[in-house]
């Protein structure tokens, strides 16, 4: 068999660059600092600093915590409203 110099088989070359998934839980806190009820989110991504970026649009009124199976990641707080001034 003959091949071109520098050229590869293409079955040993990789389709797709793997990344590694990660996949956080997202637990809404009460007032009383208790977890408010089972995750209704899970968030995937590919870092800590993603699934803190994700889970910030999950922020409303309370708390969110964000979890990595039995790792906490963060907590996200609420955005204070700044008070108008007259």
């Amino acid at each position: 068999m003959n091949r071109a110099r520098g050229l590869r088989d293409a079955t040993a070359l990789p389709l797709t660059r793997e990344v590694p998934v990660l996949s956080f839980q997202a637990y809404s806190i009460s007032k009383n600092r208790k977890v408010a009820d089972a995750p209704s989110v899970v968030v995937v991504c590919e870092n800590d600093q993603d699934g803190l970026r994700q889970a910030q649009q999950l922020v409303s009124d309370s708390d969110i915590e964000l979890w990595d199976g039995p790792r906490f990641v963060g907590r996200l707080k609420p955005l204070q409203e700044s008070k108008e001034s007259n």
